[in-house]
């Protein structure tokens, strides 16, 4: 699917005008869909069968965890806001995704460049001095080519550490896929950065879902069923399941929270004063748009610290050439 959020964010105007689900997408195929016939017959057919329209997005690789909102809003009759809500959502992390490639292109470009200047000199500059220098005794003289050789392999050492930690990450993300969620979680609480944006992006998500269940008239009891019933979200299933439990045994929404270590810690404080007004769905929703923007926040920090961090290490490997490339030279000029 082509420009998935613009899709989206048209889709939800078609269905708020009044057409139907199918004739939106035909609409919309010949600009969004790659293969425009194959793509709507098979959605003609999941619709036929009865599945539900979210399987539509699923069979167009529409991210789980967008598919969750979307499997809400569909059983409450709210399908074209979520669409919206969703697009906005699209938008913003293509936004961030382009933001990170700017920032990005110029370092990388640098580097490598650096690179290959590098291992140019190392290749065939640094010979040279090694052979003029062969004849000379002088143990300094030696100590500085030696020296010379180390620094020049400083975006080599940098390379390896990149691809080491590359590694390590993709290994950790293969094994832990294969252990069960409750395993998952306590790995990822065990590590501060991880924690820190999986808190945010779990309160997020159930305040804004179980909120949004609560003002369209269900119970706390009934949101939690419907969220531990569903497939498209493991962690999220993992986490109502466990609130249920707490809730069944006739305990507050804020004291099962406190039960479950994977929430913001404010989030008890917003739950209490919800149940005290007696208005806990909308302040669960303002709860959740606070979050998102404390999410917005998070990754504009750190894409404000990825751009300066690569340009230090650039930095290094030009003071490392630059002290490479003088001290064969000043040797140099002490040999003649």
């Amino acid at each position: 699917m082509k420009q998935p959020n613009a899709f989206l964010g048209k889709l939800a105007k078609l269905l708020s005008e009044g057409y139907t689900f199918y004739d939106s997408l035909h609409m919309l195929a010949p600009h969004h869909m790659t293969n425009e016939e194959i793509s709507l017959a098979h959605i003609k057919n999941l619709l036929k069968e009865g599945h539900p329209m979210t399987t539509v997005f699923f069979y167009f690789g529409v991210s789980s965890r967008y598919l969750l909102t979307l499997q809400l809003a569909e059983q409450r009759g709210e399908f074209h806001r979520a669409l919206e809500h969703v697009a906005a959502q699209m938008d913003r992390q293509t936004k961030n995704n382009q933001m990170m490639l700017k920032l990005l292109t110029y370092p990388f470009t640098l580097f490598f460049l650096l690179v290959f200047l590098l291992i140019g000199f190392r290749q065939f500059f640094l010979p040279q001095m090694s052979t003029m220098f062969s004849t000379t005794t002088s143990h300094k003289t030696w100590i500085e080519l030696t020296v010379s050789r180390l620094l020049l392999h400083l975006p080599d050492v940098f390379i390896v550490l990149f691809s080491m930690v590359a590694v390590a990450i993709a290994g950790a993300v293969i094994i832990g896929s294969r252990r069960d969620v409750a395993a998952q979680l306590s790995f990822i609480y065990r590590i501060y950065p991880l924690r820190l944006f999986f808190q945010l992006m779990f309160t997020k998500q159930l305040a804004e879902e179980i909120g949004t269940l609560l003002t369209s008239g269900l119970s706390l009891q009934d949101a939690l069923t419907i969220l531990k019933q569903q497939t498209y979200q493991p962690y999220i299933r993992y986490l109502a399941t466990h609130l249920y439990t707490f809730i069944l045994r006739g305990q507050l929404l804020s004291e099962a929270v406190k039960e479950v270590p994977y929430f913001q810690r404010d989030f008890t404080s917003c739950i209490m004063h919800g149940e005290r007004g007696g208005n806990l769905g909308r302040e669960l929703i303002m709860y959740g748009e606070l979050i998102a923007t404390k999410q917005q926040q998070l990754v504009n920090r750190l894409l404000g610290i990825v751009q300066p961090l690569f340009f230090c290490l650039i930095a290094v490997c030009i003071l490392g050439a630059y002290l490479a490339i003088l001290l064969p030279m000043y040797q140099m000029i002490d040999f003649v």
